[in-house]
């Protein structure tokens, strides 16, 4: 009874500002996209695209809002607020524009109870317009409330119940569309959503992921480094000490790697690290290849064995 009075006085005061407002410029649509935060914020952006250009823009909100600002493109302007006595109207005036977006944050519109919390809200239709579009944002971890959940309740996840819902790759959202809206009535939309994840929940959850990914990747690393020891193991008792050692070097390398740091590992001269290098491409062992000024050393024995065993 007490909701049925509220949604009568709304729709009293809705049409009582609508005969006092003197913007009667038919709108093509408005885009409401709200986007609900964790700390129950509701975060508004509001965009209207009217059939030509327009001196005056107004927006009606029936919340307490803060954080406002207007843009007229990418040009933020000035515009005064006119305080009702339910909700406030946003008013740009010598705009000369056609397209205006609104932004503004608003509070006290999320009831939450121990598991679900309940966004509601009513849009006043103060002007003509051919479409009003609507998306509801939930926060990162939530999901929509299944219906066996809210038995019992008379309540419904979303309404209106046409609302289609949807995800972005990282949170869901429900969206409507209203075609001509009726001039004087106040449309009611709600969700009711439940958070599966908290934030410390998610922010550990990347942490782990992270950790898998790192371990991975030494796994394929040392798993690579130890192919090509068993490879190499069957040669390495024949090579002199300095083909061991560089070998050694090489084997440590998942990449190919740069003749320049076999130098520095080794701590042998230039000269004598290319005359075994020379050495070890001959007997099919390692490649060499010339990039700009660099030589590129890669290993190639286990590569060609195992081709020759797909040839047999």
């Amino acid at each position: 009874m007490m909701l049925l009075r509220k949604e009568i006085l709304i729709n009293i005061l809705v049409i009582l500002f609508v005969a006092s407002v003197g913007n009667c410029s038919k709108i093509d649509n408005i885009r409401i996209n709200i986007d609900l935060t964790e700390d129950n914020l509701a975060i508004f952006n509001v965009t209207i695209n009217y059939l030509e250009d327009v001196e005056m823009s107004d927006f009606y909100t029936l919340a307490k809002i803060e954080n406002i600002h207007v843009f007229k493109g990418n040009e933020e302007i000035n515009c005064s607020l006119e305080e009702l006595p339910l909700g406030t109207s946003i008013v740009c005036k010598n705009i000369f524009a056609k397209n205006i977006t609104y932004t503004f944050s608003a509070t006290n519109l999320i009831e939450s109870g121990k598991r679900l919390h309940i966004f509601s809200y009513q849009f006043p239709i103060t002007t003509l317009m051919n479409r009003l579009e609507i998306l509801i944002k939930i926060p990162l971890g939530a999901v929509i409330a299944d219906e066996a959940s809210l038995e019992y309740t008379g309540l419904k996840p979303f309404y209106p119940e046409n609302g289609v819902k949807g995800s972005d790759g990282r949170r869901i959202f429900v969206e409507w569309n209203f075609e001509n809206p009726r001039l004087g009535e106040a449309i009611r939309v709600s969700a009711i959503y439940e958070k599966i994840l908290k934030e410390e929940d998610n922010i550990s959850l990347i942490y782990l992921t992270t950790i898998i990914i790192v371990v991975f990747s030494f796994a394929i690393i040392f798993l690579i480094i130890s192919r090509k020891r068993k490879d190499i193991s069957k040669v390495l008792p024949i090579l002199n000490d300095a083909e061991r050692v560089i070998m050694e070097v090489i084997l440590e390398s998942p990449e190919v790697l740069d003749q320049r740091k076999i130098v520095r590992a080794t701590g042998f001269s230039k000269a004598k690290v290319s005359r075994v290098l020379k050495d070890l491409e001959e007997r099919g062992l390692i490649k060499r290849e010339k990039v700009g000024r660099a030589t590129k050393v890669k290993l190639t024995f286990g590569k060609e064995e195992k081709d020759e065993e797909k040839v047999i």
